[in-house]
């Protein structure tokens, strides 16, 4: 209680105003000459912030049905990332205009020479995906809603802070649920669908596994430096830092282990055309197939030496695309979780020199 409160600078925020207006002048300068390479831009920047708000929700979730007391004086991190949420929403929206760049399914009859993939043709519809879209954003944002107006409450009224407590707990297990259908449904919608081909079981665990891990240095570096500049110097213990270290190298464990099961089964099922999706070793073809030469292959089983190197090259544009995205994504996420990792790690007592 005693912690000064956390004021940006008038200074700070006259740049990060400057550096938005900046951003959104790029943004409309590439959407003007170069619409090809700034919608998939604006994809990854916009996913990047939707993950880390719609993480932090998860997070706030998963320690109230835990009963964890350890974070209690961490959750206003959380909350303020979740506040990102409207920001993120209409960042994903505007993706609507950039459809028939995205995805080259939204094209008239692009499943009509696509017998294999038939099966997708009434889910992959253009009205039908951003009602999905719109309403996995705004349960997103309303639980966001919901677990801040619910914290400020409890902090205003003491008397009722049990109550509260209870009602924040039943938002976390309504969320969880929730949070699973809508972010897997999202995630093909947004990703998967860039190449209408491509399927995977796996690829919804393994986005959220990086999410989390996003959210969870994110949080991190957010504690250290709060308790550094003493916002929160006195909330902010070295066990409670300790404990965040051990949840970050967790789950960026559990994030490569779902990666490399994802791998092994393209490496053991022998399917070269694949292998792209993991940053494989193969040469990607940037130049733009239609989806109907790309899948002009023989069948997998019987692929022989002098078809395999056809095989790898017949890369369609949307799935260079898929590829480069989750690279950035995994670059970004991963920044995120090393500088967490070394500025925790530098700020730990047992790495300080000593006096």
């Amino acid at each position: 209680m005693d912690s000064p409160r956390f004021e940006i600078a008038a200074r700070s925020r006259s740049r990060a105003q400057g550096l938005v207006f900046l951003a959104v002048m790029a943004a409309f300068f590439g959407l003007y000459y170069a619409p090809e390479r700034a919608w998939p831009n604006l994809l990854l920047n916009g996913f990047y912030i939707t993950s880390l708000a719609v993480s932090a929700i998860f997070f706030l979730a998963t320690q109230r049905l835990a009963g964890a007391r350890w974070s209690a004086s961490l959750r206003r991190i959380p909350e303020a990332f979740m506040l990102a949420m409207p920001v993120a929403a209409a960042l994903m929206l505007l993706l609507f205009f950039g459809r028939q760049t995205l995805y080259s399914w939204s094209h008239p009859g692009a499943f009509a020479d696509a017998p294999a993939i038939a099966g997708k043709v009434r889910y992959l519809q253009i009205p039908w995906m951003f009602v999905r879209v719109i309403g996995a954003l705004a349960l997103w944002g309303t639980f966001a809603w919901l677990f801040r107006k619910a914290s400020l409450e409890q902090d205003g009224n003491p008397r009722y802070s049990l109550l509260l407590h209870h009602r924040m707990t039943s938002y976390a297990a309504f969320f969880i649920p929730i949070f699973a259908v809508t972010f897997s449904l999202s995630v093909f919608d947004w990703l998967i669908s860039l190449d209408s081909h491509w399927f995977s079981t796996m690829f919804a665990v393994y986005v959220f596994a990086g999410t989390f891990v996003q959210g969870i240095a994110a949080i991190t570096l957010a504690a250290i430096l709060l308790k550094e500049r003493g916002s929160l110097a006195g909330s902010i213990t070295e066990h409670q830092l300790h404990d965040l270290g051990k949840m970050l190298f967790a789950f960026s464990t559990f994030w490569a282990y779902i990666w490399t099961c994802q791998y092994l089964l393209i490496w053991y099922g022998n399917i070269p055309e694949e292998t792209t999706w993991d940053g494989g070793a193969a040469k990607c073809n940037t130049r733009r197939r239609s989806c109907e030469s790309t899948r002009k292959m023989k069948s997998r089983r019987k692929v022989a030496v002098g078809t395999t190197k056809k095989s790898v090259e017949t890369r369609s544009s949307m799935g260079f695309l898929r590829n480069v995205f989750q690279v950035c994504e995994d670059g970004l996420r991963g920044r995120t979780m090393y500088l967490a990792t070394v500025v925790s790690a530098t700020r730990m007592p047992s790495f300080r020199s000593s006096p």
